[in-house]
């Protein structure tokens, strides 16, 4: 966890930080998690692993019209909020085709 705070439009906000390989080449990648119904039970620096719960979908921050998960993925910390933000589905999908392509090979 890199970040873990309040943001006026974005609500509560957690960010996980996972290494990965991006456009071929390794790299921190930086998945934010915003409008979470309250503030994320996680310190900065907690490990997370697959499948652990980060907190859950809320209405927080004035940009918020109903409980849902905004989920951002950037290549700098905080980007999510301020910084150019990628389609973090696309990106996993690309990620989950690399490995069965792996797998198979």
């Amino acid at each position: 966890i890199t970040q873990n705070y309040w943001s006026d439009v974005l609500g509560w906000v957690v960010e996980l930080a996972v290494k990965a390989t991006w456009k071929g080449e390794p790299k921190t990648v930086y998945f934010m998690y915003c409008h979470l119904d309250k503030q994320s039970p996680l310190k900065v620096k907690t490990k997370v692993a697959s499948g652990d719960s980060l907190g859950g979908a809320g209405t927080s921050g004035s940009a918020s019209s109903g409980i849902h998960l905004h989920f951002t993925l950037s290549t700098t910390t905080k980007g999510g909020a301020i910084g150019k933000v990628n389609d973090p589905v696309a990106y996993i999908k690309r990620r989950i085709k690399d490995q069965e392509e792996a797998s198979n090979a």
